[in-house]
């Protein structure tokens, strides 16, 4: 039985964290056993066991007799006392137990055989005997399934859970929920010091922030690109997701973006931050940022202002104290949400320019957002439109209008492919058929949006996400739409091919007079070279070597290249956060939740 014993013992030998129960004074005469913790024994004596503890005696307390009482889980108890009765002995126990964790991990490593490992139907039958992976690396893979998976931390203690791995790993302890939030709070801080020393090495850096808010709270989010200084393709990683309390004003938002840059030493290396549009944002960099980058009237994310921004100097005293240090980077708006304004504010100027496309629009997009509607709240019409077409139609998104774009692109496409199912359709769904200038008008908006919508996704990008891709896509996408104005065939949409040109060079008319982003395009020869005829990966495989050879011209792209022409990235960082941040789990606190999030994130820096 003794034997049976030791053998459970050592199988079964965890390392700290839960805690047991200090006994009083006892007896003599105990029974001597061996220690699951070896490392212990010139401390701790064990002496009785029993089915959910263990006692030991101290023998630093001699020859004053202690019992200790200890979880068969957990050994930190002991440790505690150790620190409280005896704290020049802890520094000795931590070493030991550090070195005994690492003999006990190669240890298994060593045994790990394959021709010694049983088959898998042995392995889930306990018939081998050596573990196939450390406890430490299991802790691991846990901790990672819960982050990445995006589960919640209560999982590990869920009845099915702890069921599912007795099963298939009965030698090996799961950690409570507890222990996870620890390793998690190590995790986050083992990312975050990486990250630090990362950009502790770099000169050039830009960030992105936006605000988002779920389940009545509101966040801020950072993110922070920068080029790598062998390969010179862009590196990205998060910073923040931190709870914004009361009101989204300028100065909060300047704080806390100041507070961000602050803990990760980056203040004086950035090139530029860039935002959307919304008036906070604006009115917070024209009051904190030492340099401005101007650009011509644009609206904001509600069209509400414009560049002009109107400061209450009584507010400006009152909030003077606390704000002194505040200093933010140049701002730069989000090129992708004024590109979304042109498609959007100015693309409804068409409308009064011309009424025969007032009249044909109006038509045709009342009879798609018919079809639009019955999809989204009728199970019935959405079955039909499967039935028929062979798929759902894409809805459009008020806020994002290049869903709009890609839903008139797939009634486009179901138009030319399959124009009988389509109509029949359409008479089951009792909506008046289309007309053949509708038909037309549908075909011609999508071949005037389709320059914008790529000029989107070249701009939203990471791959491209260079300051001096700026001027070389809006130069392009203007070559485009005048090119579109010559098209003769056109009967409905030159009204919103001139409203599309018009908007364009209103809203973008700054960057051909803004030195730092002609500068960054003329530095990147991958921009330059876009206008001649030439395979792409020599482009890439001169680019890189070039660059490596002259020094100079390197760092001039390294500095004026450093700046993200769109926020996509927060957005992005945004679209992880709702599914972390499910209403059901709405108790999460908010330091868990930027924890969780930034670890997603930033796996790659672990």
């Amino acid at each position: 039985l003794q034997t049976l014993h030791r053998s459970v013992c050592q199988s079964h030998a965890p390392s700290f964290p839960h805690s047991g129960n200090e006994m009083a004074e006892g007896g003599d005469g105990e029974e001597s056993f061996q220690s699951p913790w070896p490392y212990l024994d010139k401390y701790m004596s064990l002496c009785e066991t029993t089915d959910k503890n263990y006692v030991f005696r101290c023998l630093l307390c001699n020859p004053k007799k202690k019992l200790l009482s200890t979880s068969k889980t957990s050994n930190t108890n002991l440790r505690m006392h150790i620190q409280r009765m005896h704290p020049n002995k802890i520094a000795s126990l931590d070493k030991e137990q550090d070195q005994a964790k690492k003999r006990s991990a190669t240890h298994e490593e060593e045994h790990l055989d394959p021709s010694t490992q049983g088959s898998i139907s042995q392995f889930f039958s306990g018939g081998t005997r050596n573990p196939v992976i450390s406890q430490q690396r299991f802790d691991k893979l846990i901790l990672n399934f819960i982050v990445q998976g995006l589960h919640p931390l209560q999982t590990v203690e869920r009845p099915e859970f702890v069921e599912l791995f007795k099963e298939i790993l009965p030698y090996r302890h799961l950690i409570s929920r507890r222990t996870l939030g620890r390793m998690l709070d190590d995790e986050y801080s083992s990312m975050k010091r990486t990250l630090t020393e990362e950009l502790s090495t770099l000169t050039h850096v830009c960030t992105t922030t936006d605000a988002w808010s779920a389940n009545n709270r509101s966040f801020l989010g950072v993110t922070i690109h920068w080029i790598d200084e062998k390969s010179l393709s862009i590196c990205s990683g998060a910073l923040a997701c931190r709870r914004i309390e009361g009101h989204h004003t300028h100065n909060v938002l300047a704080e806390m973006q100041d507070n961000v840059h602050r803990d990760f030493n980056i203040r004086d290396k950035i090139t530029v931050t860039t935002t959307d549009n919304g008036s906070n944002f604006v009115k917070a960099f024209s009051v904190f940022a030492e340099v401005q980058i101007t650009s011509l009237e644009e609206e904001n994310e509600e069209g509400e202002d414009d560049d002009t921004v109107f400061l209450n100097l009584t507010d400006m005293l009152n909030e003077g104290d606390g704000y002194e240090d505040v200093s933010l980077p140049p701002h730069q708006r989000c090129a992708c949400h004024t590109l979304n304004l042109v498609a959007t504010k100015d693309a409804e100027t068409a409308v009064s320019q011309s009424d025969s496309f007032k009249k044909v629009s109006r038509s045709t997009v009342g009879k798609c957002q018919v079809i639009w509607n019955k999809q989204h709240r009728s199970t019935q019409a959405s079955d039909i439109i499967q039935d028929k077409l062979g798929c759902q139609l894409p809805v459009p998104i008020l806020t994002r209008w290049n869903f709009t774009y890609h839903a008139m692109e797939h009634l486009n496409t179901c138009i030319l492919t399959k124009c009988q199912e389509f109509n029949e359709t359409c008479e089951k769904l009792e909506v008046v058929r289309f007309k053949a200038a509708e038909l037309t008008f549908i075909k011609e908006y999508v071949q005037t949006m389709a320059p914008l919508a790529k000029a989107l996704d070249v701009l939203q990008s990471d791959k491209m996400a260079y300051a001096g891709a700026l001027v070389p896509t809006i130069t392009i996408l203007v070559e485009k739409m005048e090119h579109l104005k010559l098209n003769t065939t056109f009967q409905h949409c030159n009204a919103l091919v001139d409203a599309i040109i018009s908007g364009i060079k209103k809203r973008f008319e700054y960057i051909y007079e803004d030195s730092r982003l002609l500068i960054a395009s003329a530095a990147h020869p991958m921009f330059r070279l876009m206008y001649i005829p030439i395979a792409k990966k020599s482009c890439e495989t001169n680019f890189v070597s070039a660059f490596q050879n002259l020094p100079l011209m390197k760092k001039i792209l390294l500095k004026y290249n450093t700046g993200f022409p769109a926020s996509a990235a927060c957005e992005r960082l945004f679209s992880v956060g709702k599914d972390i941040f499910r209403p059901k789990r709405n108790r999460l606190s908010d330091t868990n939740f930027e924890k969780l999030l930034l670890c997603r994130v930033n796996k790659h820096l672990l």
